[in-house]
């Protein structure tokens, strides 16, 4: 069985909302990183546009390809092993 470890989601601010996206290292079946991307930014309580700050690890690219589909504005940089991207929810 696979640890995956879902982000944690939460408001520094009315109008932005910080994300932890991590995942055990190894193979998992393609997409499952997709879907955390989606898990979040379908979550009921983010309105649209509010600002979106996601950790995620900075050779992930199916959860950076992810985001890019479906957000526009994408702003990204690399800190150490992890990736900071700034965004809107969609």
């Amino acid at each position: 069985m696979r640890v995956i470890i879902p982000s944690s989601p939460f408001f520094t601010h009315s109008d932005l909302v910080n994300a932890y996206q991590r995942v055990e290292a190894g193979h998992m079946s393609p997409g499952t990183r997709s879907k955390l991307v989606s898990a979040v930014l379908d979550l009921p309580n983010f309105g649209r546009g509010t600002r979106l700050e996601v950790t995620l690890p900075a050779d992930d690219g199916e959860m950076l390809e992810q985001i890019r589909n479906r957000c526009h504005d994408i702003n990204t940089r690399v800190a150490g092993v992890s990736c900071r991207l700034q965004t809107h929810v969609p």
